[in-house]
């Protein structure tokens, strides 16, 4: 268990934030992320480092809630959402050429 399984702009959230707990469920992130590249031609989060990784993860999907990731500490998710709160940004605003069902299949992979 690392925090360096995947390269950082695919890497998932939850491994940057416990690095000992993650499941495949971030071989679906990764994935969402490289469809994302793909539709914008550029990665959809483009972090230098894992701080501002999650910043600008946070700065599209919103700070998540406790419910989006049980797994960690309630003290944790309240640091989130008090210290980077943000609301989510439409991935249809994004990517205004593409239909529901894209935007749809992105925003579940993610």
């Amino acid at each position: 268990m690392t925090s360096c399984v995947t390269a950082l702009w695919y890497r998932a959230p939850e491994v940057i934030l416990n690095p000992t707990l993650y499941n495949k469920a971030l071989d679906i992130w990764s994935v969402g992320c490289i469809f994302a590249h793909l539709l914008r031609g550029k990665p959809l989060f483009k972090g230098d480092n894992q701080l501002n990784q999650i910043i600008h993860i946070i700065r599209i999907l919103g700070t998540p809630f406790k419910d989006d990731m049980p797994q960690f500490l309630v003290k944790g998710q309240l640091w989130l959402r008090t210290q980077l709160p943000q609301p989510p940004t439409p991935l249809q605003d994004i990517y205004p050429a593409y239909d529901n069902d894209t935007i749809k299949l992105l925003f579940h992979l993610l």
